[in-house]
């Protein structure tokens, strides 16, 4: 009789790094006592996809760091960090996901009702004495990204700021370093912890958080131009408008001054788009990931998920007033993209996650 084989599934992960991350892989192992840094990117709600593998991360494999893990993260990307600096990611995460599913507007949400929905979610989750565990934590020192807007684009009326967006936006099709020129990086981070940028061509200013600025800060960091209202003149901080980080930092391709260790980025996609205005433009590619490593759900994964995808800000719109279907297709792909987690896991069970690691 002859053995019939069935084949595995497709695995869900997708793990990449970059050639120096290969190279330190392939020496030591992949453990977690090669990284010196967690980067989140921007994303809306394609962070849905991410949340079961970093309960898995953060709650387990990372839990305690041998030295605090410094965080960078913009928009969606810092408040996923922001849960992992508590005392209970997990606990953190799971506060975060269904105060995030329970989101509502009316039928025409201006930017003030979306800012307003925005700050009752983060009220959440970095609820209690969460932002004194953030601001004190062993585990990781958080860094928050926002862009520092004047001129037009620092304007709250949408006639304005779409006509500052038309100047960045073509300043940056240009090239990056005049987009440089025309908006500035402020860096929150928690005391005497900040992250190290190398001079990439943007001002960049640095802000010790406390607990004031933390929660005008995350604020900042997802004030999407035109979608939610910004945060204005934060104490501390250079005067000006604070807009989504990821319009500098979209997919957290950082030039990051001589890292002690490697990044870690958990990801949404294979692609890394420097910034959010690159995303048009396939040219314009990452420069700074020789130190990366990238888990990222597999093409197989993204098929199964409702309508081919991960979750993202363009469902409000085809969903329409159907939150329900809305509601349902979001908890489906995030029941499949706890494949990813169980890879992650069944890979290191078997010692196998070297093996499954391929180039960035």
């Amino acid at each position: 009789m002859t053995d019939i084989h069935i084949q595995d599934p497709a695995p869900g992960l997708v793990i990449r790094a970059g050639a120096a991350a290969r190279k330190r892989i392939q020496d030591e192992g992949l453990h977690p006592g090669l990284f010196s840094h967690v980067a989140a990117a921007a994303g809306g709600p394609k962070w849905l996809a991410l949340n079961r593998l970093d309960r898995v991360l953060f709650g387990d494999w990372l839990a305690t760091p041998d030295e605090p893990l410094t965080g960078i993260g913009s928009s969606i990307g810092a408040w996923r960090l922001a849960c992992v600096a508590q005392d209970d990611p997990v606990a953190a995460i799971e506060k975060f996901e269904t105060a995030y599913l329970q989101q509502s507007y009316s039928e025409k949400p201006d930017a003030r009702e979306i800012a307003a929905e925005a700050a009752r979610i983060l009220d959440q989750f970095v609820d209690g004495d969460a932002p004194a565990q953030i601001l004190a934590s062993r585990r990781l020192r958080l860094n928050v990204v926002t862009t520092l807007c004047h001129g037009l684009l620092g304007m709250e009326q949408p006639l304005l700021q779409s006509l500052g967006l038309i100047k960045i936006i073509t300043a940056n099709a240009l090239s990056r370093s005049l987009f440089a020129r025309c908006v500035q990086r402020v860096l929150f981070h928690v005391p005497d912890a900040p992250a190290h940028y190398a001079a990439d061509g943007f001002v960049t200013h640095h802000v010790e958080l406390d607990a004031d600025r933390l929660q005008a800060a995350l604020l900042g960091t997802a004030a999407i131009p035109l979608v939610i209202a910004p945060v204005r003149n934060i104490p501390g901080s250079p005067p000006g408008t604070h807009r989504d980080g990821g319009l500098i930092d979209y997919h957290m391709d950082l030039p990051l001054a001589a890292p002690r260790g490697l990044t870690l980025l958990p990801h949404f996609s294979e692609r890394v788009i420097p910034g959010w205005f690159d995303r048009w433009f396939k040219s314009r590619q990452p420069q700074h990931l020789d130190h990366t490593v990238l888990l990222a759900p597999s093409p197989a994964l993204l098929a199964r998920l409702p309508n081919g995808k991960v979750p993202d800000r363009k469902d409000f719109a085809f969903y329409g007033k159907d939150n329900a279907a809305r509601l349902r297709d979001w908890q489906a792909a995030i029941s499949e993209c706890q494949r990813m987690a169980d890879d992650w896991q069944e890979w290191q069970a078997q010692g196998r996650l070297e093996s499954m690691v391929q180039p960035l």
